[in-house]
């Protein structure tokens, strides 16, 4: 939050110490200027500055008062994806040279990884688990830890034996190659992971691609099960209820770029997926 009636060397100097000399003090505002590329916007006031040159002014104002704690919270939230590209790379080198704590509060994983040692998983108000930017992506420990790390698939799940797990909102059955824990409340399984099968086998199932949406290199696809279980909950249709309706889809991830484009999925078709036995995150809570 800016100061509206400061310009922008008044709003970077706003923090620093009272007792700091004038000269110190304009050097210090001149270096934040520039590390931010805001040299020349000394006189400007915020209403004449774009969303992320306010931004950047927050940000020197917080690093010129030379605090013993860094606490950043959605810092990149109001940038554009090239400026947010150049001020990281920023960020990066100063978080490298920075001796003292950072906390750094982020719905975006990617962010998270680049710049944190170790990751709290909060949710509710409780950290649910924390680690380090590995941990979370390959071992994550809670449900919430698995949405976290990107996981597009996480469904409620019920142990049936050492390896098989219920996937009560699926409808079906699916072996694992780890040893299922006795307390397993959740499944995982990320969307790029699973693969086009020739028919039935072990995790293949009958499915119908119910939606398709495409990003630059990306084709995702919502796959509903044909064949659930008939002790499951009856199937829900799009029309009545939205969200019940995702949770009892399976999220499909294919590489445009390394697929032919007569084998993209296409709304309507029906095919079989196999879901690894082996990339599958299994979590107690």
């Amino acid at each position: 939050m800016l100061f509206p009636n400061l310009t922008v060397a008044q709003n970077v100097a706003a923090g620093i110490a009272k007792d700091v000399s004038p000269a110190d003090r304009d050097a210090m505002v001149q270096a934040e200027l520039k590390r931010f590329g805001l040299s020349g916007f000394e006189k400007r006031y915020p209403v004449q500055l774009s969303g992320g040159q306010q931004q950047r002014v927050a940000l020197a104002r917080m690093l010129a008062a030379r605090p013993g704690i860094l606490m950043l919270d959605e810092p990149f939230s109001a940038l554009d994806a090239h400026l947010k590209s150049v001020l990281e790379q920023n960020l990066v080198s100063l978080f490298d040279a920075f001796r003292g704590t950072i906390l750094y509060v982020s719905h975006d994983i990617d962010e998270a990884l680049r710049f944190c040692d170790r990751i709290a998983v909060v949710e509710s108000g409780h950290i649910m688990e924390m680690g380090t930017g590995d941990d979370l992506v390959n071992r994550p420990q809670s449900q919430a830890g698995i949405k976290l790390s990107g996981c597009k698939n996480a469904t409620p799940a019920q142990r049936r034996g050492p390896h098989t797990v219920w996937l009560p909102k699926w409808g079906v059955q699916v072996e694992t190659a780890a040893e299922v824990p006795e307390g397993v409340k959740c499944l995982g399984v990320r969307a790029f992971y699973l693969q086009r099968a020739g028919g039935p086998g072990r995790n293949c199932f009958r499915m119908r691609v119910d939606r398709v949406s495409d990003s630059r290199f990306e084709r995702t696809a919502l796959l509903g099960f044909l064949d659930r279980s008939p002790e499951a909950a009856p199937a829900v249709e799009r029309t009545e209820d939205e969200m019940k309706y995702l949770h009892q889809h399976l999220f499909w991830r294919v590489d445009k770029l390394k697929t032919d484009v007569e084998l993209l999925p296409h709304e309507g078709e029906e095919l079989w997926i196999h879901i690894p036995d082996d990339k599958l995150y299994l979590v107690e809570r």
